[in-house]
């Protein structure tokens, strides 16, 4: 297990969302009620980046072959229904540190 500081919280506080791009991958953190999320923010269907998809209210559209993902809890609504990978997440004093196993 790794744990990789991925923003503050008063990034995710300033904005509707904070994005982290690492280890090959773009990371969405953003307020989930009381807490945060972190979501790996790419298609689960050919990588495609999804900051530079379509948004409409809590969905984004992949740009390469629109598949649809709720932004907020990763749920899949077209395609093969794999979500988007939901991270575990730290808080440390004002730090959110995302937390890799193994399988990264």
């Amino acid at each position: 297990m790794e744990k990789i500081k991925i923003a503050t919280i008063e990034e995710v506080e300033q904005k509707k969302q904070v994005v982290k791009r690492f280890l090959g991958k773009t990371y969405v953190i953003r307020k989930d009620g009381d807490g945060y999320i972190v979501l790996e923010y790419m298609c689960r269907h050919q990588g495609a980046d999804l900051t530079t998809g379509k948004e409409e209210k809590d969905i984004v559209i992949c740009p390469r072959h629109k598949w649809k993902y709720n932004k907020n809890t990763g749920e899949n609504f077209e395609g093969n229904g794999e979500p988007l990978k939901r991270y575990p997440i730290e808080i440390v004093g004002d730090k959110i540190f995302i937390i890799l196993g193994s399988d990264e």
